[in-house]
């Protein structure tokens, strides 16, 4: 069971949206290196199932008295968040590794007031959701997911082929630094069928091929609406920095020229992603906003509803905007 499916519509919404920036976050910047094969260990790929109280805040100990009904709670103690439920793998780089198993954990509440975190906001063991991590079954509670990010569910077996080619992958885009011809290669791969290895290829060309940006706009055009929020998402947070005042003109303009609302609302996710996990970047923050201004402007242009139970209004009034 997804946690949000029983909450009211409002707070559903409220999920959804959370859920869809920090999946945005989580695969945009994802990285090859999190994940091998050892002794033991070894990648997985799963979906995540809590139970109906995970997420929720209690304080260990405490319980009601029968004989006067007050509420009673040990001295000294402090509420705590809990984290229990069942992961079930999709596909594993072990073919030793466990296909499923339980999990559960509290976290002290004091430890949320720090830098908030990607688990902070949306959490897969508090609310569900498929994830890839790298399994430490010596190590306890979270910490036996390792590199746990959270994806979207049917990118599943895109995710697992990219990592069981990683090798391959990984020297298509190494070679992008000293030959540029293998530019046209990558390239092939930001439209190929597998979405996570278009996002390393998307994200090395980005960073690596100087012209690359010469062909973006091209591309983000041509590519599916989960992509586009990736892609947007590194446009405004991996770009070389004399790259970016381009690439923040470039987005603008892919907003102005885009009518269709599921492509408008996928930039709005990767800007508000940009946003609640860009905290330590004010540059980067900054530059969201903006292209979340010029999407407020756009939809109210095209006329696009906004309902209440759309996630619009939402995005925009967590962003401070209309």
């Amino acid at each position: 069971m997804i946690f949000s499916d029983v909450l009211p519509p409002q707070q559903q919404i409220e999920y959804a949206v959370i859920r869809e920036a920090r999946t945005v976050h989580d695969t945009a910047t994802l990285r090859l290196a999190d994940y091998r094969i050892a002794a033991e260990s070894g990648w997985i790929v799963a979906t995540v199932t809590s139970t109906p109280d995970s997420g929720s805040a209690v304080v260990p100990g405490a319980y009601i008295e029968a004989e006067t009904g007050r509420y009673v709670s040990p001295e000294h103690s402090e509420m705590v968040l809990t984290k229990k439920g069942n992961w079930h793998a999709v596909a594993s780089g072990d073919a030793n590794a466990p296909t499923s198993g339980p999990y559960a954990w509290t976290e002290p509440m004091e430890s949320r007031a720090r830098t908030l975190s990607p688990e902070d906001f949306y959490s897969p063991f508090a609310h569900g959701g498929t994830i890839v991590f790298q399994f430490e079954p010596h190590a306890d509670a979270a910490q036996r997911f390792g590199a746990c990010r959270l994806i979207f569910p049917e990118w599943a077996q895109a995710t697992a082929d990219s990592l069981k080619t990683s090798a391959h992958i990984t020297e298509l885009l190494a070679k992008l630094a000293t030959q540029p011809q293998s530019t046209t290669e990558a390239t092939q791969v930001v439209l190929g069928s597998n979405g996570i290895s278009a996002t390393l290829a998307f994200r090395s060309l980005l960073q690596q091929a100087p012209a690359f940006t010469m062909q973006a706009p091209a591309l983000l055009k041509a590519v599916d609406t989960r992509r586009l929020s990736i892609f947007v998402y590194l446009g405004l947070t991996a770009a070389p920095m004399k790259d970016r005042a381009e690439w923040l003109k470039l987005l603008h303009q892919q907003v102005m020229e885009t009518r269709e609302p599921e492509r408008l609302l996928a930039i709005a996710y990767a800007a508000f992603a940009v946003q609640l996990f860009s905290g330590q970047n004010p540059g980067n923050t900054h530059a969201a906003r903006e292209l979340l201004q010029a999407l407020h402007k756009r939809v109210i242009e095209l006329g696009i509803p906004l309902p209440e139970n759309s996630p619009w209004p939402l995005l925009f009034r967590k962003s401070g905007i209309g």
